[in-house]
């Protein structure tokens, strides 16, 4: 996480935007661990590995705790899987990907906010249309990790936050766009989006 991304996040619990923040390591302008404390009310959010876990737990019910588990387990695998039972089926993933990206109508440098970016595989979609950064939340730390893989890899201007889609650690009208393929699926509560 850079240091300015602070400027964007709201307490995913009482949505204040005051933050303390103590860097425990940092790489260049990346934190690579440490702790964001809401100065408002108090909660704090682990920075790991450069990700912001901003999960409130208490929004995580059965089926989004059953679903974590099983994307933590299938994340190392899923690039390789989906492909494959993709054109198993005759699907092409990458098509449906560029088809949905298209319809955000992205151009210059929007900020885009996807919600179960799992192992990040709209963001080269995305880059085609935009220039702007990404921001990135999942539940799933192990489809963040491989995310983080391909970011560190590439290059990419993309932030990650593990986090609940029913809380989401921004501030109000920080994106242009906000993209969601599927993720709404295993929401807790979907009558709070």
């Amino acid at each position: 996480m850079k240091k300015h991304t602070i400027g964007y996040l709201a307490c995913p619990k009482c949505k204040a935007s005051n933050f303390s923040l103590r860097v425990n390591r940092q790489k260049g302008d990346e934190i690579l661990s440490g702790k964001l404390t809401c100065n408002n009310c108090g909660k704090g959010y682990r920075i790991l590995d450069g990700i912001l876990n901003t999960v409130i737990k208490e929004y995580v019910k059965s089926p989004s705790k059953l679903s974590t588990i099983l994307y933590n387990l299938y994340a190392p695998f899923y690039d390789t899987l989906e492909n494959f039972f993709g054109r198993l089926i005759g699907l092409s993933e990458e098509r449906f990907r560029k088809e949905v990206v298209k319809r955000l109508e992205l151009s210059g440098k929007n900020f885009v906010l996807e919600v179960a970016i799992g192992t990040g595989g709209n963001i080269p979609i995305i880059r085609k249309y935009s220039e702007g950064p990404i921001f990135g939340l999942d539940l799933s730390e192990g489809m963040l990790k491989k995310c983080l893989e391909k970011v560190r890899k590439y290059g990419w201007d993309v932030e990650l936050f593990c986090g609940n889609a029913e809380c989401l650690p921004f501030k109000t009208n920080s994106f242009d766009a906000v993209l969601n393929l599927g993720g709404i699926t295993y929401f807790s509560d979907k009558k709070e989006l």
